[in-house]
């Protein structure tokens, strides 16, 4: 029962990714097989003999140069093949007769990549927010943490079934783009004691940018009128929907309904009128609402469960209506065997956490969504996986890559951008508000998202 559940979960990913007319089918002889329903022959794959690897935290790692076997590569470079420490003389596809034979157990690969199963190996280096850091992965310390390769090696699969049933019908991915934005301070100003205001407007003036802004500071925090005060550095909102709305798309807005750590945690509530006028907006122009679970939920059902209703009723008496819920947890705390039941139990639909801190890239070796699994419960999940791939802070900040707003940094987002358009996959970009507070900011961001709006389509 166990392995139908995993083979079910499978088979629905590659139905979804590669053709709905294929059917998986687990052998007891270590493999793997797929058909299709009136075709003659099949695909054999490799199979390790547990789901994941024996070892998911040294899987070992061998890199494939699959054009010399016929294939094309999206990227035009050897595929990492983790899980296999030696690809050997064999070649890894070969023909017999009416069936194809794949020697790697790539569905293995796939289970270990998306159910992130190398991050509940005891003993792990978490960083000081308790998370798991993209310097502990195998595929950043193995320089591949820049490559959507499940996709990679899905769009191989791909040419594998169509020369093995030519007539089946392909799935047709198309690059698209996801904007969002994690909602942590809404205002540089409006809810700080008047210590603190004074604070800010000193170090404001003498060193970030907000120059004239930073004088009238008092004025931004009591004389809005029930609203963000236009005149706030961090109330870039309706510029932010604009800059999505150029290019037809839609922004989702993560705001924290909850406070379960002080200093962490934001200084609003989410009935506050200033927040509950900007959520109108939002939804009026067509975007997306979604829960920024504060910082000490990402392992409790409980609290999570009460931030996201506290969200919905906020919402349902400004008469706002959603047909889903997503989440982003707050600093991307993530626990591999609590968070997606958390999150599945308060009944979220889709989730937006899984990229790392310290590194843009590719967490789930993915830019597609995915049913999620349950490694506790050992169960599919309800709640769908939106990889992220980039956070701005993860290429600027000091603390991690500390690019600034350079053109390296530039170069950066916009190969990850390119390598999510080549698989035909979503590039999820995650930008808070108060990194656009001046208009360095705002024009290197709007770059950003001009060239990947550029994509959509080609």
């Amino acid at each position: 029962m166990t392995q139908s559940i995993v083979d079910n979960w499978l088979e629905s990913i590659i139905q979804n990714r590669v053709s709905n007319s294929i059917q998986l089918n687990r052998l007891p002889d270590k493999k793997y097989t797929l058909s299709c329903q009136g075709s003659e022959g099949v695909i054999y794959i490799s199979r390790c003999e547990v789901d994941g690897f024996a070892d998911p935290k040294e899987p070992g790692l061998s890199w494939w140069p699959a054009e010399t076997e016929g294939f094309a590569t999206p990227f035009n470079r050897p595929i990492p093949l983790p899980g296999l420490s030696h690809i050997g003389s064999e070649p890894i596809i070969s023909v017999e007769g009416k069936d194809h034979f794949i020697r790697y157990p790539l569905l293995n690969a796939m289970f270990w990549a998306l159910t992130r199963q190398e991050e509940t190996v005891v003993g792990q280096n978490l960083d000081r927010h308790q998370r798991f850091p993209a310097s502990q992965s195998h595929a950043f310390q193995n320089n591949y943490l820049d490559r959507p390769y499940v996709d990679e090696h899905l769009s191989i699969l791909r040419q594998v079934v169509s020369r093995r049933w030519p007539a089946l019908s392909l799935s047709k991915p198309k690059f698209s783009v996801q904007l969002s934005h994690d909602v942590d301070r809404p205002s540089r100003y409006r809810w700080c004691s008047n210590i603190k205001l004074l604070g800010r407007m000193s170090k404001d003036i003498s060193s970030l940018g907000f120059g004239w802004k930073s004088l009238v500071a008092p004025l931004i925090k009591y004389g809005g009128n029930g609203r963000l005060h236009p005149l706030d550095p961090y109330n870039q909102f309706s510029w932010m929907m604009d800059v999505s709305e150029k290019w037809n798309l839609k922004s989702t807005f993560f705001f924290l309904a909850g406070r379960t750590c002080d200093r962490l945690d934001g200084d609003y509530e989410i009935e506050a009128p200033e927040i509950q006028s900007l959520m109108q907006e939002i939804a009026r122009r067509g975007h997306e609402i979604g829960l920024h679970p504060s910082y000490h939920t990402y392992r409790s059902i409980d609290k999570i469960a009460i931030e996201k209703n506290r969200l919905e009723r906020a919402c349902k008496s400004l008469g706002i209506e959603q047909d889903r819920f997503g989440s982003r947890m707050h600093y991307l705390r993530w626990d591999t065997l609590e968070t997606t039941s958390a999150l599945s139990a308060a009944g979220l639909t889709y989730d937006a956490t899984l990229g790392f801190a310290d590194h843009p890239g590719f967490r789930c070796g993915t830019c597609f969504e995915y049913p999620a699994f349950d490694l506790k419960n050992w169960q599919v999940s309800p709640i769908k996986v939106r990889p992220l791939v980039a956070m701005e802070c993860s290429v600027t900040s000091k603390a991690y890559l500390n690019l600034g707003l350079s053109d390296a940094a530039a170069q950066e987002f916009k190969e990850l951008i390119l390598r999510c358009a080549t698989v035909g996959g979503e590039f999820s970009l995650l930008w808070h508000n108060s990194e656009l507070a001046t208009q360095q900011q705002r024009s290197f961001y709007q770059s950003i998202v001009d060239f990947a709006g550029e994509r959509i389509g080609h």
